[in-house]
């Protein structure tokens, strides 16, 4: 876990450091950082939510992560499934 919080501190750093900076990142730059911020989010949904049952948990996650998908769609045009199938390939 120490590692992760490490890595995720770099990658942030690195994202503050050069802010201003225009880094034409590519589709798959984006599928990793849509994994990454999912897995939190899911990860603190099941955390702050344990009243909930696990169909319930479950039923919010993947609402969240519809939510995700759709926000990505609208801001860039691209659907995140047909971004990880042609990553996949």
């Amino acid at each position: 876990m120490i590692l992760i919080q490490q890595a995720n501190e770099m990658l942030a750093n690195l994202c503050l450091a050069k802010a201003e900076e225009h880094h034409n990142y590519s589709e798959r730059d984006l599928l990793n950082a849509s994994f990454i911020f999912s897995h939190f989010l899911i990860d603190l949904i099941w955390t702050h939510n344990q009243h909930l049952t696990v169909q319930e948990l479950s039923e919010l996650a993947e609402k969240t992560g519809e939510a995700i998908r759709e926000l990505i769609k609208a801001s860039t045009g691209l659907d995140m499934h047909e971004v990880t199938k042609n990553s996949m390939k």
